[in-house]
């Protein structure tokens, strides 16, 4: 049987036990006052387990070696001198112990001002004594202890502070571990208290404050005013919002902010305490933008974090991680070699500006993939492209003795009747908005020509998309021409060895039809529309129009497919396709090549896509930014990852009304250009009809590389085309010998408010 003096002890050791797992500050016992005496016999008696460590013979041994420099004394001279101290003091009861509840621990150490005297020795004469008592004065915080911990724990060991505020309301996971030094029986222990354990571990009589629910609204006055106002503040907490109302109550309240990103070793540095009009973020982001950031969710609040860390300036695998997000990855990458520089980067800037040694803001960057790296090997020169664009001397050379027995009768048209058409005529849509298009009138004849430096891509191959264009294009002149009241005779003679490509002459007064005249009127109204749209299906008698258009010409047909699941497989492979585009060096950068980035550039280039067409979430549209860096493709293209490509590419085809394949029987160019004519009719009767309309050709032309069987040099995209096209021939099971001309989807949607710009007739025309 136990006494109650025993149940008394017990119950003791067991109360001690659990307040000693939540305490994070060190308890400090000075053997020169009997209090803390008593104080330490009573924890002695109350742990009778205790692990005490005490070298405080070899502290005061180095405390001789270091106030005499000059000596050089060896270890016989300081076991000498140490003799001799002890004469004249007790050294069971000099200094002070340390007792550390967490590690049932106690420490013997010299008094504290001998204690900074040792540790700070070391840092002489890059912090000098003057210096050091100065920042001894200072209280920094530091908000969010992923590389906060890194920062805290380097200033702690240089003793760049007093007191330091620390803040984070997470917990150790075995994730973080990749960059926190900690052993994994820290695991689940909430951040702030392994950290203020650590810093009380290397220094004891430093401060630690800790606010283990994080930074909030609530509590951000007192984490700045706790016990005397914060003379820097370190941010490097994940929330959007609390960065930005750290960085405003920093502002206001005249406060010097750093901030590590572990990318490139890319530091921030805003110094509202010299610059008190300073925006936040360096401007980058408006402050207006940023004011009502709490609630969004993480997609939404994409765009602001690429405004705020500068999207072309992050590094390329970093670029490349983020498209991995939530799909083969739950969050952006750190490394702890990242982490580790950015701590010591911080804790660096954060000295000097407490010491008044720094007075500059801005974004600086330490990329040590640059500093250091292997010699970069001389890339061969391109050899110059062939290919030039068509010049107006050429034109007029051959077009000058052009005749036709048969247009002999033409009329010649006034020269506003000539613009007139081929203003109707450029309307139609082509590749990329390239326009790949000039025209010539002389004598009669108005000419159709094929600028090839415009088209020349990857994704044109065999000059398909041109040759549909060009097709579009010469139906917009037929339809303007009826619409007139006369017509328009059409001889193609495109061939591969001349960019001629087609010539009307006009006679003989005609009447439009009723369907001519409506796609007529619709020529200039015609327009790619990029929408989600709505999930409804077409109007019966919209299907029965383009089925009749197809119908017109026994070689064409379309197949409509409105079935949900069947359109859901092809948007799939529509969005693997769309992939391998982004994959593919020369079609990325093709692709990027097409985008106009902002209003000032698709004015000035009148080409290409407008991004505003593109009906991008502000999300998205921060993506794209990202994705036109090949460097960091590259890295995703190695990895053999990007399925997030094809989620984000398939998402609004899965929302169409239907998808729908034109296809004809023959195969030459003459086929492929009759097809284009039948697709621009296609085009205006759902404009017409007030049904959207969008291209998802690229497939098709891409598989015709695989239906003449020639092979490109990169085997990964070509074995994956092939694979692609086994799944997207059942879709189509009995049209696999057809020739397949052009995807697209049709919905009902609203119509967008900006269209792509187009060349000035002036520029394409030529008469003489």
């Amino acid at each position: 049987m136990k006494t109650q003096s025993q149940n008394g002890l017990v119950k003791k050791i067991q109360l001690c036990k659990k307040q000693n797992s939540q305490s994070i500050s060190p308890q400090i016992f000075d053997l020169q006052n009997s209090k803390d005496q008593s104080l330490l016999q009573d924890l002695l008696n109350t742990l009778p387990n205790l692990e005490v460590h005490d070298r405080i013979g070899e502290q005061l041994k180095e405390l001789f070696k270091i106030r005499k420099p000059k000596e050089n004394l060896s270890d016989s001279d300081l076991d000498e001198l140490l003799i001799e101290w002890k004469k004249n003091n007790d050294i069971d009861d000099y200094g002070v112990w340390v007792f550390y509840p967490w590690k049932n621990l106690l420490v013997h150490l010299v008094y504290e001002d001998e204690f900074i005297e040792l540790r700070t020795s070391r840092n002489k004469y890059k912090i000098t004594e003057e210096e050091q008592k100065l920042l001894a004065t200072k209280t920094v915080g530091v908000i969010g202890l992923s590389v906060g911990q890194s920062v805290s724990l380097t200033m702690a060991i240089e003793r760049c502070f007093g007191s330091i505020r620390i803040a984070d309301f997470d917990t150790l996971e075995l994730t973080n571990l990749n960059r926190i030094r900690r052993g994994v029986d820290s695991l689940g222990q909430p951040k702030v208290m392994m950290v203020a354990r650590e810093i009380h571990e290397i220094d004891p009589f430093l401060k630690v404050e800790v606010f283990p629910e994080g930074l909030n609204s609530k509590n951000i006055e007192e984490f700045f005013n706790s016990n005397g106002p914060l003379d820097l503040v370190v941010e490097e907490c994940d929330s959007l919002d609390i960065k930005v109302m750290v960085r405003l109550v920093a502002k206001e309240k005249g406060i010097p902010l750093v901030m590590d990103t572990s990318d490139r070793g890319m530091l921030d540095i805003e110094r509202f305490d010299l610059e008190p009009n300073r925006p936040i973020f360096h401007g980058l982001a408006p402050e207006n933008e940023l004011m009502n950031l709490e609630g969004l969710s993480t997609e939404e609040k994409i765009p602001y974090v690429l405004k705020m860390v500068g999207s072309t300036t992050l590094s390329k695998r970093f670029k490349a991680s983020m498209f991995e997000i939530k799909e083969s990855i739950t969050t952006w990458p750190q490394l702890a070699s990242s982490v580790a520089l950015g701590g010591a980067v911080a804790a660096d800037v954060s000295r000097r500006i407490l010491l008044n040694q720094l007075s500059v803001s801005g974004r600086f960057f330490i990329d040590l993939d640059e500093l250091i790296s292997d010699p970069i090997e001389s890339v061969k020169k391109e050899e110059d492209d062939l290919i030039k664009e068509l010049d107006n001397e050429k034109l007029k050379t051959i077009v000058r003795d052009f005749y036709l027995p048969e247009a002999k009768e033409r009329l010649i048209l006034q020269d506003q009747i000539v613009h007139d058409l081929v203003e109707h005529a450029i309307t139609a849509p082509s590749g990329g908005n390239c326009q790949p298009w000039k025209w010539v009138y002389q004598n009669g004849f108005l000419h159709l020509f094929h600028d090839e430096k415009k088209s020349k891509s990857f994704l044109d191959y065999l000059h398909r998309g041109a040759i549909i264009s060009f097709g579009a294009a010469c139906e917009n002149v037929q339809l303007r021409s009826k619409e007139l009241g006369f017509n328009a005779n059409l001889k193609f003679q495109f061939s591969k060895h001349s960019p001629h490509v087609a010539t009307f002459y006009f006679n003989t007064e005609m009447k439009s039809s009723v369907l001519d005249k409506r796609l007529a009127a619709t020529i200039k109204n015609r327009l790619t529309n990029r929408k989600v749209g709505e999930l409804k299906p077409l109007d019966n008698s919209v299907l029965d129009e383009i089925q009749s258009i197809c119908n017109s010409n026994g070689n064409y047909g379309i197949e409509i497919i409105d079935d949900p699941k069947r359109i859901e497989k092809l948007a799939t492979v529509y969005g693997r396709m769309e992939r391998l585009r982004m994959l593919h060096s020369q079609s990325h950068k093709e692709l990027f090549n097409e985008v106009r980035w902002n209003d000032e550039e698709a004015l000035k280039t009148r080409n290409g896509i407008d991004i505003n067409t593109m009906e991008l979430s502000a999300s998205d549209s921060a993506g794209l930014s990202l994705l036109k860096d090949w460097d960091a493709i590259k890295n995703i293209r190695d990895w053999n990852l990007g399925e997030g490509f094809i989620k984000m590419t398939s998402a609004s085809v899965k929302k169409s009304s239907a998808l729908c394949l034109l296809h004809c029987k023959g195969h030459s160019e003459e086929d492929v250009f009759k097809g284009g004519q039948i697709l621009q009719r296609i085009w205006l009767a759902a404009n017409s009809n007030n049904i959207a309309f969008q291209p998802i050709s690229p497939s098709t032309f891409m598989f015709y590389r695989i239906i003449k069987d020639d092979p490109i040099e990169d085997k990964f995209i070509w074995n994956e085309m092939k694979a692609i096209k086994k799944d997207y021939n059942k879709m189509f099971e009995g049209l696999e010998e057809n020739n397949h001309l052009f995807l697209f989807r049709m919905f009902y949607a609203e119509e967008p408010e900006i269209k792509s710009y187009r060349f000035d007739v002036n520029d394409v025309l030529l008469t003489f």
